[in-house]
């Protein structure tokens, strides 16, 4: 439901329409899928609500810190792989202006981070 709540408040805000459950490959392989792509952008957006935490903690009976964990080691996969990651909640999710805004900040740092080289590594 929060994704489709997503994906209404997204077309409302005037926004480019994302590719849904948007796999992200790159040098490493997949790296991840996720709610919402923007391949023209370089952005993929995720709808964090509390199902998918919830499931997780309680239902798999993992701690709050490997649950939270494994989603930076994604975020991190995806950003090596040359894409933004952007998250938002409830809250925004129903807000029109407050996702607008997310979003196509979302595409600026996206713009940013590719034209400064992206998730190459340093190392």
């Amino acid at each position: 439901m929060a994704e489709s709540i997503s994906r209404v408040t997204i077309q409302r805000a005037g926004l480019p329409k994302p590719v849904l459950q948007f796999e992200v490959a790159g040098p490493e392989g997949w790296a991840g899928c996720s709610d919402f792509g923007w391949p023209d952008q370089g952005m993929v957006g995720e709808m964090d609500g509390e199902a998918k935490y919830r499931d997780r903690l309680e239902a798999k009976r993992q701690a709050p810190e490997k649950v939270f964990g494994a989603e930076r080691v994604r975020d991190d996969a995806i950003r090596r792989a040359n894409w933004w990651v952007v998250h938002w909640g409830w809250a925004t999710a129903w807000d029109t202006r407050a996702l607008g805004h997310k979003i196509r900040e979302g595409f600026e740092d996206a713009r940013r981070f590719r034209r400064d080289g992206g998730g190459r590594s340093t190392n």
